[in-house]
Formats: structure tokens, C-alpha cells, sequence
């Protein structure tokens, strides 16, 4: 009987370690739309770890997705985008387009954010800087899963040094 016991704290204790640690990641899925001659991105991202970064960058409380929204949020979800999720197409610097974010409360407080590169007539090459909250956490990971609608072409890559480029023949 002792031993089920101290087997059971062992496992019980096992067990909560895993969650003394929380994942950090996002996901962003990137799909060419060929016959809208466009890229159609959506970062995953867990609003509150956004949250901490933009308050802290900001030096003020940001909150999203709450009623006591901040009112420059999406503003600051932009700018800290721009300068953390970069694209380059083609071997030319690519701006994107806020569409739109929605946040998902029954998923951890996640948050999709919806955005877009209009205009790519030809995708040859397509290489992203994804450094989505590593200076939050040098324990984040961010996946890229890009598909090409036209090709069948799929590819998914994890990283956490914030750099990948992806090769399209």
C-alpha cells in the first residue's frame, strides 16, 4: 500500500511539472491565392502573452479582447507585427495589410490575427522573419505552415531563432 502511495505522489507530482511550464507558440498559416493574386496570413498568438510584450513596450496597460479594451490596440497589434513578422517576396521587402483579428476565448485566449500581401501576381520566393514574441520569451516557437493553392505545395516549419526562409520552384 505504501508504495501504490508513493507511487501516486510521484506521478501526481510528475504530472503538475508539466504544468509549472507553459508552451509558448504561435502559428501563423500563410496560403497563396492564385486567383486573387494574394497572400492570406493568419498568426495565432496568445493575446495575453501580446498583452505583457505591447504593455511593456508601450509602458502603459494594454489589454485586447476585454471590455476595457485599449483603445489604441489593434493599432499597437500592427506596429508590433510590422516589425516582428516581416515578408520578403520575390527578393523584394513586402508590406502587408491589417484585415482584421478575432479572439477566441474558448482556446486559451487565443487571437487570430487576419492579414494580407495583395498584389503577387508570381510567387518565386517567399522568405519570413517570424520573431512573434521571442522577446517576450526565448522559449517561443512559432510554426509557419505555408500552403500554395495552385501547386498542392505544403510546408511547415517550427522555429525559434525567428528566421526562415521558404523556396518556392
Amino acid at each position: 500500500m505504501k508504495k501504490i502511495y508513493i507511487l501516486l505522489v510521484l506521478l501526481t507530482m510528475t504530472l503538475m511539472s508539466f504544468f509549472a511550464h507553459p508552451i509558448y507558440v504561435s502559428t501563423s498559416e500563410i496560403d497563396y491565392n492564385k486567383e486573387e493574386k494574394r497572400l492570406e496570413i493568419a498568426i495565432k498568438i496568445f493575446s495575453d502573452d501580446l498583452e505583457k510584450v505591447l504593455s511593456a513596450k508601450k509602458g502603459e496597460d494594454v489589454e485586447i479582447g476585454t471590455d476595457r479594451e485599449h483603445a489604441k490596440a489593434t493599432e499597437y497589434i500592427i506596429e508590433y507585427l510590422k516589425t516582428h513578422f516581416e515578408i520578403e517576396i520575390n527578393g523584394k521587402n513586402t508590406d502587408f495589410e491589417y484585415v482584421n483579428r478575432r479572439l477566441i476565448k474558448d482556446d486559451f485566449f487565443a487571437m487570430w490575427v487576419l492579414i494580407q500581401v495583395p498584389k503577387v501576381n508570381r510567387l518565386k520566393s517567399l522568405v519570413l522573419k517570424n520573431n512573434i514574441l521571442i522577446d517576450f520569451n526565448n522559449g517561443q516557437q512559432n510554426h509557419i505552415k505555408f500552403r500554395d493553392s495552385g501547386e498542392g505545395t505544403y510546408i511547415r516549419k517550427v522555429t525559434s531563432k525567428g528566421h526562415e526562409q521558404v523556396i518556392l520552384k
